[in-house]
């Protein structure tokens, strides 16, 4: 075998293995990331127009009609 054929072998490997570990990488994300989302979405609950964090206040503003 000569060098440039062991090279080529071993360059294959490398790439064998660096496949496998991003497909692993990327199913432990996967993973993670639905894992993460299911816990968020039963506990998390809708912001919308009506609530009082974005609505503004209902009194009305205090204004003077007299000049002293």
């Amino acid at each position: 075998m000569s060098r440039i054929e062991a090279a080529r072998q071993r360059a294959a490997g490398a790439k064998q293995i660096a496949a496998a570990a991003a497909a692993a990488g990327f199913l432990v994300t996967l993973l993670l990331v639905r894992g993460t989302h299911i816990g968020h979405a039963a506990t998390s609950t809708p912001v919308g127009f009506g609530s009082s964090s974005v609505a503004p206040s209902s009194s009305s503003p205090q204004t003077q009609t007299s000049v002293s």
